[in-house]
């Protein structure tokens, strides 16, 4: 998988610590420059707002926040995004429809391969 998210830049937004290292690990073995981890909405909107991304990881449950209005920034940039999720129940949820559904654990290269597709 080295090499098959070259020169992307993808934001990873994660709560839990373990999770976003291995999100982040993954990543950047497959070439990405990842922005984050971040732990919570408004340190993603930031980068969101900022910065110029090819793509997005996104938990959908943040503590007591959720992925929703982060959704719909991204969907309104146009940004793509892969939901990595535990517990949560996407289906019927407008501001994640049409995104990838990676379930916890995710494994390392169906993480890649999902980024990928919605990148190329």
């Amino acid at each position: 998988m080295q090499g098959l998210l070259a020169g992307r830049s993808i934001l990873v937004v994660e709560d839990d610590y373990l999770i976003a290292m291995d999100v982040d690990n993954a990543l950047r073995q497959a070439g990405a420059q990842v922005l984050g981890p971040v732990p919570g909405v408004a340190e993603a909107m930031a980068l969101v707002r900022t910065v110029n991304l090819d793509a997005a990881v996104l938990d959908v449950a943040l503590g007591r926040e959720t992925a929703h209005e982060l959704a719909k920034e991204l969907r309104a940039r146009r940004t793509p995004f892969v939901l990595a999720t535990g517990n949560v129940n996407v289906a019927g949820q407008p501001d994640f429809e049409g995104a990838p559904v990676l379930e916890k654990p995710v494994r390392s290269q169906d993480l890649v391969r999902a980024i990928a597709a919605i990148v190329s």
